[in-house]
């Protein structure tokens, strides 16, 4: 979206200013956080050009399923003010020298997290 005057305008991407995240997962947090998880070392660190690419991969190397995170998953499906302009499907992880689709990222990558307690059970591969 393009903030102009004071309010939302829908644009279609291509006026949008480059983005650029950078996730730290060197060391992580799992179980009761964000207040006080319990440490996890993961040594990553996950760089992308998208927030919902973003957190579609950390979902992932977490050992979650993207698709039952609705922040997640809708967030590819906005139709106004969008945040992708590409499916879950495009996503490319590149790990050294390889390059990935989502879905086919080798599973020695995947860890498996502790979710928060409200979440147990509901979205965990």
């Amino acid at each position: 979206m393009l903030i102009r005057t004071g309010r939302c305008v829908p644009d279609d991407l291509v006026n949008r200013k480059s983005y650029i995240g950078i996730v730290d997962a060197v060391l992580c947090g799992e179980g009761n956080g964000p207040k006080i998880p319990d440490p996890k070392k993961l040594g990553y660190i996950i760089q992308g050009s998208n927030p919902a690419a973003i957190d579609s991969v950390c979902a992932g190397v977490m050992g979650f399923d993207y698709k039952k995170i609705p922040s997640i998953i809708n967030s590819f499906s906005i139709r106004h003010y969008k945040i992708t302009n590409f499916s879950v499907k495009d996503i490319d992880v590149r790990i050294e020298d390889s390059e990935f689709k989502l879905e086919n990222i080798p599973r020695i990558v995947y860890y498996s997290f502790v979710s928060n307690k409200g979440w147990i059970g509901n979205i965990e591969r």
